[in-house]
């Protein structure tokens, strides 16, 4: 009887914590790197304005790779039919 008791009490247990609220967004980095992406964009751009959108995904690597390690990235693509190169 004790078992059931005490199984009983582990399962309600885990249903409370179960319906516990969520966080409204999940934990965030320190901060943001935002890259433009435009087909009439330019590779020796900076990519961190629409103005100066990138063209090409390789380049987008190249600035995540040389950008901060402990910030998010978003990749913002302009409209457009982009080929794969």
């Amino acid at each position: 009887m004790n078992v059931r008791k005490a199984m009983r009490f582990a399962v309600a247990a885990a249903v409370l914590s179960l319906s516990a609220p969520l966080p409204a967004t999940p934990a965030a980095a320190v901060g943001t790197q935002t890259i433009y992406m435009n087909v009439s964009g330019s590779d020796s751009a900076a990519g961190d304005t629409p103005a100066a959108a990138v063209r090409t995904l390789g380049r987008v690597e190249q600035l995540v790779a040389a950008g901060p390690s402990n910030h998010d990235v978003e990749v913002r693509l302009h409209a457009g039919s982009y080929l794969a190169q």
